[in-house]
């Protein structure tokens, strides 16, 4: 089993299925999280508001295998993953972001 951590936009099957081969993994704990942060206040203390509320006792961020699909805000996302290293220990697995397909230029 592998707890799947979104904070970015929803994964679709195709992607899930994708992070099942590339991982191993058959099973998957889908976590979505709804990522918004406030511009006006710090965004550490939002940061960890936000990892807070997802009810993950220390154990189980030190133990159990997890996969992070960031948000697609550059800073959000590397004070998310410092928050994440803080209390896992160690920086975790990261979901490649596709760009999107884009039509050839005519």
């Amino acid at each position: 089993m592998m707890i799947v951590l979104n904070f970015g936009h929803p994964l679709t099957e195709d992607r899930l299925s994708a992070i099942r081969v590339a991982t191993g993994q058959t099973e998957l704990v889908l976590r979505q999280v709804k990522t918004h942060i406030d511009p006006e206040r710090p965004f550490p203390d939002q940061i960890a508001q936000l990892v807070n509320d997802l009810n993950i006792n220390s154990q189980t961020w030190q133990t159990e295998p997890m996969l992070i699909n960031p948000p697609t805000h550059n800073i959000i996302a590397a004070a998310l993953l410092a928050e994440l290293h803080g209390r896992m220990g160690y920086f975790p697995a990261i979901k490649p972001i596709h760009p999107r397909q884009r039509p050839a230029a005519i």
